[in-house]
C-alpha cells in the first residue's frame, strides 16, 4: 500500500503528462486504507496544484482546507513545499497576484536550494508569471532567461522546453516578435509529435500562434491551430479552454466572429463564459474576447468580459496593463472612449487586430497596417514613453460596467 502510494506520488509529480492524469494518480493514493500521515499530506498537496493546473480552481479550493489540515498534522517538509507553491498558484488563477508574488518569494527565500529540478522549474515559474502579471515584465524575462541557462547548464532537455517556451512568452509581452518566434517556434516544433501535456506547454502553442498572427505567418497559425485542435479533442480541460480560445483568436484574426463564436461555445453554451485560461493567463484577453462578443452580438458575453477585466482590476488597481484591459473592454461593449494604453507594445497589438477584424485583408500591404515594433531598442523607447505617461497622470479610471453587469 505505501509502495503503492510512493509510485503514485511520483506519477503526481510527472510534467511529461497531464494535469488531469497527474491528479487522478493522487485521488487513488488517497482512497487507500492506511495511509501514512506524511504521505497523505503530500497527496493532497499535489492534488490541489494539480486540479488548479487541470484548470479546476474550484475544486482546489473546495480541497484547500483539507489539505491544509493534513500539511499541518504531518509536519512534513515536502507537504509543506507544495501546498505554499499551490497555494500561490490558486492566488494567481484568481488574479490576486501581488498576494501571490508574496507567497511564491516566501517559498523561494525558504528553500533557496531544492536540489529537485522539477519543483524548483514550478517555483521559478510560477514566479516569472506572476512578476509579468504585475507588469514586470523586466524582472519575469531576466528570470525565464536565467532559468534557460540553467537548463542548458545541467543538459535537461525538458527544462530548456519549459524555460524556452515561458522565454518566449515574455519577449512576446514585451512586444519582441522576432526573437519570440524563434523562441517559441521550435517548441511548437516538438508539440507537432505530440499533444501538449504541461500547462506551460499549452501556453507555449497559444503564444506561438499569436506570435504568428501577429506576424502575418499563416504556416506557423495553420500548425498552431492543429495543435489547438488536438488540445480540445483529447487535452486537459485547461488544455481544451487554451486550444478553444486560440482557435477563437484564429477566427477573429480571419475576421469571423461568428465562427469565433462558435468555437468559444465548443465545450458548451454556458462554457464560453469561463473559457478564456486563468493558468497561464495574459490580464489583456478580455479585449479580443469583448470584441467578440460584439461582433458576434453575445451581450452575455460581452458583460462577462467586462466583469472579469473590471474584478482583477478591483484585485490589482496599481497594474498599468490591467487597468487598461479594464478601459478598453468596457469602451468595446459601451462605445464610449474608455481606451487607454494597456501595455507596451500591447496597445499596438490591439491596433492590429482591429485593423484586421474591421476587414482588412490579411494580404494587404503591412505598411497599412497598424505597426508593431520588433527591436529591442524600439520598445525600450515605447516602454520609457509609457512610463513617463504613467508618472505624468493622476492614475487611470476606474471602467464603469455596462448595464447589463451593473443590474
Amino acid at each position: 500500500m505505501e509502495q503503492e502510494a510512493e509510485v503514485r506520488l511520483s506519477i503526481a509529480w510527472m510534467i511529461a503528462v497531464s494535469a488531469d492524469v497527474r491528479a487522478e494518480a493522487s485521488r487513488r493514493a488517497l482512497a487507500l486504507t492506511g495511509l501514512p500521515g506524511d504521505l497523505r499530506a503530500r497527496h493532497l498537496a499535489r492534488l490541489v496544484h494539480n486540479l488548479v493546473s487541470a484548470g479546476r480552481p474550484q475544486d482546489a479550493r473546495k480541497l484547500l482546507g483539507k489539505a491544509r489540515h493534513a500539511v499541518r498534522s504531518a509536519g512534513d517538509p515536502d507537504a509543506t513545499f507544495t501546498l505554499a507553491v499551490s497555494e500561490a498558484l490558486l492566488d494567481y488563477a484568481n488574479g490576486s497576484f501581488s498576494p501571490g508574488l508574496e507567497r511564491i518569494e516566501a517559498v523561494n527565500r525558504r528553500w533557496p536550494e531544492l536540489n529537485e529540478p522539477v519543483r524548483e522549474l514550478l517555483a521559478f515559474r510560477l514566479r516569472t508569471e506572476l512578476l509579468a502579471a504585475l507588469d514586470r515584465y523586466d524582472e519575469a524575462l531576466r528570470l525565464s532567461t536565467d532559468g534557460l541557462a540553467a537548463g542548458q547548464r545541467d543538459h535537461q532537455g525538458w527544462a530548456v522546453r519549459e524555460w524556452e517556451g515561458g522565454r518566449g512568452c515574455r519577449l512576446l509581452q514585451v512586444g519582441r516578435l522576432g526573437e519570440a518566434a524563434a523562441a517559441l517556434d521550435g517548441v511548437v516544433a516538438a508539440m507537432e509529435k505530440a499533444t501538449p501535456a504541461s500547462s506551460l506547454d499549452v501556453q507555449a502553442a497559444v503564444a506561438s500562434g499569436r506570435v504568428a498572427m501577429h506576424t502575418g505567418n499563416e504556416p506557423q497559425v495553420r500548425k498552431c491551430a492543429a495543435i489547438a485542435r488536438a488540445l480540445v479533442e483529447t487535452g486537459s480541460r485547461l488544455g481544451q479552454c487554451a486550444g478553444v480560445w486560440l482557435l477563437a483568436l484564429i477566427a477573429l484574426w480571419e475576421g469571423d466572429a461568428a465562427a469565433a463564436r462558435a468555437h468559444l461555445c465548443a465545450l458548451g453554451e454556458a462554457e464560453r463564459l469561463t473559457i478564456v485560461p486563468l493558468n497561464p493567463m495574459d490580464a489583456t484577453d478580455e479585449v479580443p474576447l469583448a470584441r467578440i462578443a460584439m461582433a458576434a452580438g453575445d451581450g452575455e458575453l460581452a458583460a462577462s468580459a467586462v466583469a472579469t477585466a473590471r474584478e482583477r482590476l478591483r484585485r490589482n488597481p496599481a497594474v498599468a496593463s490591467i487597468a487598461g484591459t479594464a478601459a478598453h473592454a468596457e469602451g468595446l461593449v459601451t462605445g464610449g472612449p474608455g481606451h487607454t494604453p494597456t501595455r507596451p507594445p500591447a496597445e499596438r497589438y490591439t491596433q492590429h487586430d482591429q485593423a484586421i477584424a474591421a476587414g482588412q485583408p490579411r494580404g494587404a500591404d503591412a505598411s497599412s497596417r497598424p505597426r508593431i515594433p520588433d527591436s529591442a531598442p524600439e520598445y525600450q523607447r515605447e516602454v520609457a514613453d509609457h512610463r513617463l505617461k504613467q508618472i505624468s497622470s493622476p492614475g487611470l479610471p476606474l471602467p464603469r460596467a455596462p448595464a447589463a453587469v451593473r443590474g
